[in-house]
This record gives structure tokens, sequence and C-alpha cells, in this order.
């Protein structure tokens, strides 16, 4: 039987300086390396491109979706606006009423002391 079939032989011709089994296959595994690093390099370069052009996607869509909102905000400041504006309006009119209801509280007092000093109201 040779080295390569025993393995009390095949470690003492490791030590010797022959090559074993793993450095035997070591050529042929560095050959494939070889060829698969451009494949792996390709397939890695994809990756990123793919990963590159979904980033830009995102971010066309999140700055429309900010226009969008943007609209959206202008907008509401508007209403938001008019609302406070009859609001103060609103208010100024109550205001208005409340004064006139104290100027005809304030008259109808006086007549009521009117009528309660003329003897000929009993």
């Amino acid at each position: 039987m040779s080295a390569d079939r025993r393995p009390e032989l095949r470690a003492v011709s490791a030590q010797d300086g022959y090559p074993v089994d793993s450095e035997l296959d070591a050529a042929p595994r560095a050959e494939e390396s070889r060829h698969a690093t451009p494949v792996r390099q390709i397939g890695l370069t994809l990756l990123l491109v793919f990963a590159l052009v979904a980033a830009c996607v995102g971010y066309f869509y999140q700055q429309r979706r900010a226009e969008v909102f943007a609209i959206q905000v202008s907008s509401l400041q508007t209403e938001l606006q008019q609302a406070r504006q009859d609001l103060r309006a609103h208010e100024e009119r109550m205001q208005a009423v409340r004064g006139q209801v104290d100027d005809l509280a304030g008259r109808v007092g006086l007549l009521q002391q009117f009528i309660a000093l003329d003897p000929a109201a009993d």
C-alpha cells in the first residue's frame, strides 16, 4: 500500500515534506477561487447597484410625499387662519351683543325705577 492510503504513513510523509491530501486538493481549489472571484464581484456589484437604485427610488418617493404634505400643510394653515378670523369676528359680534344687552338691562332698570316712583301705577 502507498503512503497516501495508510493514515500512519500519511502523517510521516507530511512531516518529510511530501504533499498530503489537503495540499493536493489546494491547487484546483485555488484555480476555482480565481474563477469564482469575478462572478462574486459581478454579483456584489449588481447588489450594490440594485441597492443604490432602490435608495434613489425611495428618496424620490419620499420627496414627492413631502411635497404633497407641504401642500396639505399650506392648505390647512390657510383654513386655520380663516377660522381664526371667523372666530375673532364672532367674538366681536358677541361683545357687541353683550354691550347691547347691558344697555337694555340698564334701560329696563331705569324703567322699573320710574314705575316705582309713579304714584298712579298703584
